[in-house]
């Protein structure tokens, strides 16, 4: 059974919701995201809803995909070809040298970089 997913930006808040037993299967995450919404706009705060997503069953989320369907959480294409980009020269390498360790370092740095680290609610309740 998929779960559906909801995002919004720019505070970045994922909904997890498991699908409805019967359709409409995304019923219960829309309603997550509607409640959210509100809630935020009582409390005054504010959501760009066209940079609001979902329901769906995949997405990305601080740069890595979230796919429900598959079960699975991955790297963009464009980040995997960067590493494998940076692999290159050094597949025929039997040793990885310094330099190369330090290319490959830094680019899956960079590829594994999306977005700063925030504060989780459940951080800042405990």
């Amino acid at each position: 059974m998929p779960y559906f997913l909801c995002l919004s930006y720019p505070r970045r808040f994922l909904i997890i919701e498991p699908a409805a037993l019967a359709p409409p299967l995304h019923l219960p995450c829309q309603q997550s995201l509607s409640s959210m919404l509100l809630t935020f706009r009582n409390l005054g705060v504010p959501i760009a809803l066209t940079k609001t997503k979902g329901p769906c069953t995949t997405l990305e989320f601080m740069g890595i995909i979230l796919d429900t369907v598959r079960m699975e959480a991955r790297l963009p294409a464009d980040k995997v070809e960067r590493i494998e980009a940076s692999l290159a020269p050094f597949s025929n390498e039997k040793v990885l040298h310094p330099q190369g360790t330090a290319i490959f370092y830094r680019d899956s740095k960079l590829c594994m970089q999306s977005y700063p680290p925030r504060e989780t609610l459940s951080t800042a309740y405990d």
